[in-house]
């Protein structure tokens, strides 16, 4: 009986254990169901309040994507434009270099034939007014001061350039040897004056100059501007035709 009896105390002292087990996953399942229905109702109460605000959202979204896509385009569209414009720009810059380069070409070609027909000229600076004698009989007279021969058909023809009585005289020579050693016989005189050519009570000096365009003229200036500042003896022009050659004597 001893021996029951504490089988029936262990089975009695074991079934309160096994029942409040029980109980805690019925409570167990009973929060989970509880919160599960109770997360269910605050999602739907959510959702019934936010989708007015959540479908505005989407609605302004998709606007302002639109309209990012739409300037996206417009950039895209005005880049190429542009892009478009700066390859015409320099196809434009192109071709403006090419026609200065071209033109530049042409005007030298020009001078160098306005120069050839001037080849055999010379002006002549600070010769007063004759009444009684041509320009070709004054020339005559320069040259026979200069103790250079000259014969009658030797100056091709002579006048002033400008209508003032001591305007320059435009000489031209038969040949270039002639007019070539006339400006040789000018830088070993020196000084000619009016009063040994023209027989006039008159220091002022007389220049011979060689006959020059406008380009080799701007060239000849400086020349001289530097023959000033770097105290060359003289300058001068070499060649027939004059190219842009010229000569600084040292002192």
């Amino acid at each position: 009986q001893a021996k029951v009896a504490y089988k029936s105390e262990k089975v009695f002292c074991c079934q309160p254990s096994r029942k409040s087990e029980v109980n805690s996953e019925k409570k167990l399942i009973f929060a989970a169901l509880v919160g599960k229905t109770f997360k269910n109702i605050i999602r739907k109460t959510l959702n019934e309040f936010l989708n007015p605000f959540k479908k505005e959202i989407e609605k302004e979204v998709s606007s302002l994507r639109t309209s990012v896509q739409h300037m996206s385009d417009v950039f895209d569209s005005q880049k190429a434009k542009f892009d478009d414009i700066l390859e015409e720009i320099k196809t434009v810059r192109q071709e403006n270099n090419r026609l200065k380069q071209k033109l530049k070409l042409l005007e030298n070609h020009f001078d160098e034939l306005e120069q050839r027909d001037k080849a055999n000229n010379i002006v002549v600076v600070g010769v007063p007014k004759q009444n009684d004698q041509s320009t070709k009989n004054i020339m005559k007279n320069i040259l026979e001061t200069m103790q250079i021969t000259c014969n009658e058909n030797d100056i091709v023809e002579s006048y002033r350039l400008d209508k003032k009585e001591d305007g320059p005289i435009l000489v031209k020579f038969r040949n270039f040897d002639l007019k070539k050693s006339v400006l040789k016989r000018v830088r070993e005189v020196r000084r000619i004056t009016v009063e040994k050519c023209v027989m006039q009570e008159n220091d002022r000096k007389i220049y011979l100059n060689d006959d020059m365009t406008l380009q080799k003229r701007l060239l000849f200036k400086k020349a001289r501007e530097i023959k000033r500042e770097k105290g060359y003896k003289s300058t001068f022009l070499m060649g027939r035709f004059f190219l842009g050659k010229m000569i600084l004597t040292l002192q």
